[in-house]
Formats: structure tokens, sequence, C-alpha cells
């Protein structure tokens, strides 16, 4: 049976959990949300809690989690490392990491796994060199934006987007010939094949990064995402960009409602997104992103987040003049696990 308090007290000490202090909240509620993750696990089939003790202490805790989505559409059996955390300084955290670690890549060798993720924040630098010493490959580094959404003010006006932040601070930003609207289904077709060559050939994610997935694999994911995220499985709202030839963008947003319930604050988490490679540079996701933050201003979100890869210059502007404050930053490893 699982030992809540203990738990408790690991998580309480572990300085680097996903969630932080910019979301307003107390750090009691971050704690309690990430031990509600780790309990859901002890109940949740294809998932597993490893622990590691000394004495009667809990130095050390992971959740591995089955990802059955992605096991279907790269043909191997893939999981996630969705939460590790080790308390104390580094000559205690090591030792916990590396049999932690030791413990998920056996029971994953075991079960016929291939493929294994894990997200950690670039300030826990012991368990990055642990994962790097497992034979992890670093697929990429990704910055997370918040908008603190109940108090930022989105105003559209008939060519530009105003923009009012926390500290009362103005943006304008001009819309340059598209039309914002919600998706439909006719814009499937030509927007799933965006979402495919954008994936695969210009945005470098963790998945196009890995060169043990296939790139037409990759591709026909991020598809799949946008479709789910119009069927409604996926996200929660979705916005094409449209010109006087048709769609020519998108962007997607999900209710993160799990955090909201844990955390009592409504909170949202963006998806993906996309502009055609010729009519880049003009501002189009500029306004599907003013478009989706005001859908949060109108739907009572106070708090909405998104990560942006680390050399996706252009998008972390665009989060900085729309609001957003640089919250964390993670690395995503990888592991090809061999039969």
């Amino acid at each position: 049976a699982p030992d809540r308090a203990a738990i408790e007290q690991l998580l309480a000490q572990y300085p680097h959990l996903s969630i932080t202090s910019d979301y307003g909240v107390s750090n009691d509620r971050i704690v309690q949300y990430h031990v509600s993750h780790v309990l859901a696990r002890f109940a949740k089939e294809g998932c597993a809690v490893y622990g590691v003790r000394a004495g009667d202490v809990l130095r050390g805790l992971a959740c591995f989690d089955t990802l059955p989505w992605e096991s279907g559409i790269f043909d191997r059996k893939m999981g996630s490392i969705s939460m590790i955390a080790a308390a104390g300084e580094a000559a205690r955290a090591r030792p916990a990491y590396e049999a932690l670690l030791g413990a998920v890549l056996d029971a994953a060798r075991g079960e016929g796994f291939r493929h294994i993720a894990c997200r950690v924040r670039v300030e826990d630098i012991v368990l990055t060199h642990c994962l790097e010493r497992a034979g992890f490959l670093l697929a990429d580094t990704t910055l997370e934006f918040g908008w603190k959404t109940g108090r930022i003010k989105i105003e559209e006006k008939p060519n530009t987007w105003i923009v009012t932040d926390v500290f009362n601070r103005q943006s304008r930003i001009f819309k340059l010939a598209a039309t914002v609207r919600p998706f439909t289904e006719a814009d499937l077709p030509s927007m799933k094949a965006l979402a495919k060559e954008a994936f695969t050939e210009r945005t470098r994610t963790r998945y196009t990064a890995d060169e043990t997935l296939p790139q037409e694999r990759t591709g026909e994911l991020y598809a799949k995402w946008l479709e789910n995220s119009f069927q409604g499985s996926f996200a929660d709202v979705v916005r094409v960009a449209v010109d006087e030839h048709g769609p020519i963008a998108f962007e997607t947003m999900k209710l993160d409602r799990d955090l909201s319930e844990a955390l009592g604050i409504k909170t949202a988490l963006f998806g993906i997104a996309a502009v055609l490679p010729t009519k880049k540079g003009r501002g189009v996701l500029a306004s599907t992103h003013c478009d989706v933050l005001k859908w949060c201003g109108e739907n009572d979100v106070q708090f909405a987040r998104g990560r942006v890869l680390v050399d996706n210059y252009s998008m972390q502007k665009l989060c900085l003049i729309t609001g957003a404050a640089l919250t964390a930053v993670f690395h995503t490893f990888h592991k090809h696990v061999e039969g």
C-alpha cells in the first residue's frame, strides 16, 4: 500500500517539481498535486511506482507510465518516467537516482518496452548526469511560459490586437490580412498536411530529433494530434487563421482539469501550432495566439502555460509580448531499449 505521508515528505523536500510558485498558489497545493499524481499510479493500469528507502526514510521515487497512443503510432511499446525525485544533497540523491533508473530499466526490458522518455527540470543537474550515464540521450530543451490569463487583458480591434499585461504595459499586434476563426472539418486535410510538414521538416521536436523514431510516423503523430484536437479529445479550443487562399495556420489549447482541481484555479495548456512556410514572418501565429488567450479570458481560465523549444526564438518573443513570464526550463531525454 502507498505510504502517503512518506511520499508527501519526500516531495516537500524536492526543489525541482514541475509546477512552480509562478501559478500564484501555495507550495502545499503544488506538493499535493504531485502526491496525487504518484498515488494515482498505484491504481492505474500500465503504471508503476518505484521507491528507494534508507531505513524507514523514503529517499527517492519514480513513476513509470505506459504510453499507448505513442506506442500505436510508432509500432513499439513506449513508456515515460512521468515523475522522478530524490531528496538531499548530491551524495544522497545520486545513488537514489541510479537505483531508481536501474529498477525502471530492468522492469521495462522485462516487459518489452523499446522506448522510454523522461522530462526533468534543468536545475536537477544530478538527475541529468544520472540519465546520461544510464544511456539516455537529450531529445529537446523547452522553455515553459506562463500567462496569468485572469489578469491579462486581450482586446481585438479591426486591424490589431491590444495586449495589456499584469503590469499594465500594452503591446499592439497587427493582424496583417489574416482572419482567425474556429477550426472546421473542412480545414482538416490541409492543416493535417501542414502539421506533418511543420513538425518533421522545420520544427525539431523531441520526436523529430530522435533518430530511432521514423520521421513518417512522427508526421502522422502530429497530424493525428491535430485531428484529435478538433474532435475534442486533445483540445478544448482549436483556432485556424485564413487568408484569401484558405487556411494558413492553426493553434490548439486544452484545459488541464486535474491540475485545475488540485490547485483550485482554472488552468490550460497550449498544444501545437504551425503556419505555412510561405506565410511565415507575417504575424499570423500572433493572431491565433491572441485569439486563444482571449478565449481563456472569456472562459474564466486563470493561468495558461505552454512549452517552446529553446531555439524557437520567434515564438519565445511572441510569448513575452503577449504577457507571459518564463516559469521553468526542461530537458527531455529518450532511451531506446534493446530487446
